[in-house]
């Protein structure tokens, strides 16, 4: 099994420069993209709708500030148009119960955590494996 990490630095801090992230955001699709060009593989996303949390804003400060700060839109539509561009066949996959599933199956076999085991899960999705 192949992981890797791409920090976004300053997502979800108080003085977090919008543009900044976006950019952020852009350069790591663009490599993100281009590795999974070089390796011969699709990549697989989650197909995710915050638009019914974003009127819920009532939990706590932290999570308001993570669901209105996140780009989702833009973040799906430039992973479209680099997927495109790059010659990288992009499926967009239901995330529903992957953490619950992964806490499940993955992470007790590998021993990794929810969040990678999400990914995981997300993954064999792509793959038509669950």
């Amino acid at each position: 099994m192949y992981a890797r990490r791409i920090s976004l630095h300053g997502f979800g801090r108080k003085k977090h420069n919008y543009n900044q992230g976006i950019d952020q955001m852009m350069s790591a699709v663009k490599e993100i993209t281009a590795e999974a060009r070089s390796r011969g593989k699709d990549l697989v996303i989650e197909g995710l709708d915050f638009s019914g949390r974003k009127s819920d804003l009532e939990k706590n400060k932290t999570y308001n500030r993570m669901i209105t700060q996140l780009a989702y839109s833009q973040y799906i539509q430039a992973v479209k148009r680099r997927c495109f561009k790059d010659n990288v066949d992009l499926k967009i996959v239901e995330p529903a119960y992957t953490s619950k599933k992964a806490k499940e199956t993955v992470c007790r076999e590998l021993g990794i955590n929810v969040h990678l085991g999400a990914a995981c899960m997300i993954a064999r999705r792509g793959l038509g494996l669950f």
